[in-house]
């Protein structure tokens, strides 16, 4: 529960931010509370539609719903999104990632949320 009070702080803080959504979503989603998840991972997308591992994230709460065809629509979008693997062909460029789109990957995503400080800049808090 300390990790979710943390990412909708940041929310409270930077409601305009999608990764406070996506953190809030993936927060409840490992803890099965896919119904909370839901609302947050859309706002996530709605805020920031170019980001896959968003739609990735959505899916997985759609298969904890025990929604498959919504899962599978996300799964598709988020692959719609995601940049080609070395040596196949880039997806048409209405759907690739602007240059100065940074993704997030498993090796890059921090462990834990930023959080603002009193001061205003990012730190991050590590939550048990």
């Amino acid at each position: 529960e300390r990790a979710a009070l943390a990412f909708r702080n940041v929310i409270s803080l930077a409601p305009n931010w999608a990764g406070g959504y996506a953190g809030l979503a993936d927060t409840y989603l490992r803890q099965s509370r896919y119904n909370e998840a839901l609302p947050a991972a859309q706002q996530a997308i709605n805020l920031d539609s170019g980001r896959p591992e968003y739609y990735l994230l959505l899916g997985r709460i759609y298969d904890g719903l025990s929604r498959p065809t919504d899962a599978k629509a996300a799964y598709d979008a988020a692959a719609g999104l995601a940049p080609p693997a070395p040596g196949t062909t880039p997806p048409p460029a209405s759907v690739t990632p602007a240059a100065d789109q940074p993704t997030m990957t498993a090796a890059t995503q921090p462990a834990t949320p930023p959080t603002p400080t009193a001061a205003g800049s990012m730190q991050t808090v590590v939550v048990p």
